[in-house]
């Protein structure tokens, strides 16, 4: 356990020097990279805080810094010297039964040692074992809370949603007091939508097409993963941070996928039907499931 918290700890710092960088990016070179490149590139961090092992490359800078192996050197050859007599075996002068004993020296008596170090590391292990702990019930809190929005959110919306009959390959579902229309689902996604994108004429063509840009590039998956960042890196802020800017940033992604190929006029009507549709606080409470 004590090993699992911190390689834990040891992806989360790591993880989190992407999302500072990313940060950086999008604040000083956001507007030259393009939404869909800048949605993309969240997916470094989520790799790094999701996946329990690295993968080791022989063009990985850190063997710039490894120590090369220092040659052995050659045994030492042993060579004639015809100066040096050599040793002869003389008897000795007491026999091997009346030879004095040698007294040995007494085995020296192991002393428990004091050194303040040791005590450190022996206490080691078990605080990181106290703190290993603390991180799973926060990541069963996260977790639990999180599944009862979406079940509470589901719930709600299951026993108030009407069919609507619409030229689109998903579902598509009325919903009233719903705060905006979304994507909702992951094994069979529907699109959800509330009364004003039937009210206004023109506004349900441009929903959908949002939508459904979310269902083409799976940010329904993308959402799962946010929500699975956020609740085994918990303890860490960046996580938190990053889950908001990516999701900014998956809207502007799927903004500029739907908008491919739009006039000046059509892109103005599209951004007015969005905000159309917009009815914060109202209706349904619970947070939506997916982008």
């Amino acid at each position: 356990m004590p090993d699992t918290f911190m390689h834990l700890t040891s992806m989360s710092l790591q993880g989190g020097i992407l999302i500072l960088f990313l940060l950086l990016l999008g604040r000083f070179a956001g507007r030259r990279i393009s939404p869909q490149l800048r949605y993309a590139l969240w997916l470094l961090p989520v790799l790094r805080l999701l996946v329990p092992f690295s993968f080791s490359s022989i063009f990985s800078l850190m063997n710039l810094f490894q120590k090369p192996l220092e040659p052995a050197l050659p045994a030492p050859q042993l060579t004639a010297f015809p100066n040096i007599t050599p040793y002869v075996s003389v008897p000795s002068a007491f026999p091997a039964e009346s030879a004095p004993a040698i007294p040995s020296a007494p085995a020296s008596v192991p002393m428990p040692s004091t050194h303040p170090a040791q005590s450190v590391h022996s206490s080691l292990p078990e605080f990181t074992g106290i703190l290993f702990w603390i991180w799973l019930g926060g990541t069963a809190a996260v977790f639990s809370y999180m599944v009862f929005v979406n079940l509470r959110f589901y719930g709600g919306v299951h026993h108030a949603r009407t069919r609507v009959d619409c030229t689109c390959s998903l579902p598509v579902y009325l919903v009233g007091g719903l705060p905006s229309p979304c994507l909702s689902g992951l094994i069979r996604p529907a699109i959800l939508i509330n009364d004003t994108a039937l009210q206004k004429p023109g506004v349900l063509a441009h929903v959908l097409r949002h939508e459904f840009a979310h269902y083409a590039a799976g940010d329904q998956w993308w959402a799962l993963l946010r929500n699975l960042c956020c609740a085994v890196h918990w303890f860490n802020p960046l996580v938190w941070v990053a889950a908001f800017r990516s999701r900014n940033d998956c809207e502007l992604a799927c903004d500029a996928r739907a908008l491919r190929g739009f006039s000046q006029r059509e892109r103005e009507a599209y951004g007015m039907a969005l905000l159309a549709v917009l009815h914060p606080g109202s209706g349904v409470h619970a947070p939506r499931p997916t982008p």
